[in-house]
């Protein structure tokens, strides 16, 4: 074996210094990047995940890390929830919706009042079973969600309800700009996205729905679903992804169509406790700008943090910034992991397989305090949660719009296709197909009193039709 170059030998004692020097780095990135090193075979020094993994550990070194304890955490949460409690309590949840007409979109609710946000009950129907999970969408209007492809998605998610004897709830409005655009920083969260006049959107709003909802303790697990999502499939339930873990929250890292990311906020998995509470109102606080995955991915790290009493360090750096998240969140999850499962005392198979070397959940969930993530791809018998690199394997939800088609798993047009927006879709077909045939009932019946009184006319037909039948004879 040829011996590693000398830049390489560097990169490794460089990283080694670093270790002792940054508490807050996993040690095992360390050992597996010196690891890669030691095997390489260029000239060129550092690998490029080694360059990656020391300039953070760099970055980490340089900057000042947060440090989140249980009592920041708790104290923190408090002050949120204390913020945020107008905020959903202001929405009249007394709502009832009904789909007042399939074909032309119309959903019917109080007189369609938009002065403040609604929290409403989707009646679908049918039974509903008080023990299974409760279905949330989100907008901000009843025109956009009656748009071609929202509504589709919204008949087809009704369906699934109504199959599957679930509660559904939208929440349709946003609070007005005064507490729209507000932001406090959190001590772990400092948002510098949003520039003058770019105000904070829609996004983070679903989670005053998810504290409103949970402020019902009849109501246990929420699915929160985008409005442009829908069920492929009423074989697969939510309550197979929760039986999986005890963990508070569940959501799954994209890796299909974009760049990696952490966890993707257009599907949540929360179950009601002290802590998802906590989470959603810190989360809301955190609102920055044009979207709400920024505060979801630094509020995770926080909580992370807090699980391990202060003992797992983050730099905040990453998160001020939608465009610093979006380009670093996996690599400092990819280091950290391993260390913060091992600092919070975490034990069990899901240990994300190999994604501290890949940065990717291929097949095996990963763990890590209060939260499970789930891969792109199916965990046992389950299909995967929303996409699958292996087109011909179906998913439990398709993000796709309705004009767009993902290489063949997921097709736009199929969002209403095999009954999966019946009986809304099926009733309106029927209403029509009822009323062609008493319009054809009624030209058969005009026609009629009009020969009965025109003799000649009726000859003359009588005998075009003769002539018609016999000709060529």
């Amino acid at each position: 074996m040829e011996p590693p170059a000398k830049n390489t030998l560097l990169c490794c004692a460089l990283l080694s210094a670093t270790k002792e020097d940054s508490p807050d780095a996993s040690p095992h990135a360390f050992e597996k990047s010196c690891a890669r090193k030691t095997h390489a075979k260029t000239m060129g020094g550092c690998t490029p995940s080694a360059r990656r993994t020391l300039l953070l550990v760099l970055t980490s070194a340089a900057a000042n890390t947060v440090s989140v304890t249980k009592q920041i955490w708790s104290d923190s949460a408090q002050s949120a929830i204390a913020a945020a409690k107008p905020d959903w309590a202001a929405a009249d949840r007394g709502c009832v919706a009904t789909i007042a007409s399939a074909t032309p979109p119309y959903l019917s609710y109080d007189g369609r009042d938009t002065t403040k946000p609604k929290l409403c009950r989707v009646d679908h129907g049918g039974e509903v079973d008080a023990e299974k999970t409760t279905i949330l969408a989100m907008v901000d209007s009843p025109q956009y969600l009656e748009q071609r492809g929202n509504w589709e998605a919204f008949l087809n998610k009704a369906s699934y309800c109504r199959r599957t004897r679930r509660k559904f709830y939208i929440w349709i409005g946003v609070p007005p700009p005064s507490i729209l655009n507000a932001r406090v920083d959190a001590p772990w969260a400092r948002c510098r996205d949003k520039a003058r006049g770019n105000a904070n959107t829609l996004n983070g709003v679903k989670n005053l729905a998810f504290l409103a909802l949970f402020d019902d303790p009849s109501i246990d697990k929420v699915l929160y679903i985008d409005a442009d999502a829908w069920f492929s499939s009423s074989d697969i339930e939510p309550e197979s992804y929760f039986a999986l873990t005890d963990s508070d929250l569940l959501g799954n890292q994209n890796r299909v169509g974009g760049p990696k990311i952490p966890m993707n906020g257009g599907l949540v998995f929360a179950r009601r406790s002290e802590f998802t509470q906590q989470f959603f109102a810190l989360w809301w606080r955190g609102r920055c700008g044009a979207h709400d995955q920024l505060p979801l991915w630094a509020t995770l790290f926080a909580a992370w943090s807090a699980a391990t009493d202060g003992a797992y360090r983050f730099d905040d750096e990453h998160f001020k910034k939608y465009s610093h998240a979006h380009a670093e969140a996996v690599s400092l999850l990819q280091r950290d992991a391993m260390y913060i499962r091992q600092k919070a005392g975490m034990k069990g198979p899901y240990d994300g397989g190999n994604f501290s070397a890949t940065g990717l959940l291929y097949d095996v969930p990963l763990a890590l305090p209060h939260v499970l993530l789930l891969p792109s791809a199916p965990v046992g018998s389950l299909p995967a949660v929303r996409s699958d690199p292996v087109r011909s394997r179906p998913t439990f939800v398709c993000h796709t719009r309705i004009e767009k088609d993902e290489q063949g798993q997921c097709v736009g047009a199929d969002v209403c296709a095999a009954g999966r927006c019946d009986p809304f879709l099926s009733l309106t077909k029927s209403s029509l197909a009822v009323g062609r045939f008493v319009l054809l009932g009624f030209f058969v019946a005009l026609n009629a009193a009009v020969l009965s009184r025109r003799p000649a006319l009726r000859r003359r037909l009588a005998e075009r039709v003769l002539a018609l039948f016999s000709g060529g004879r």
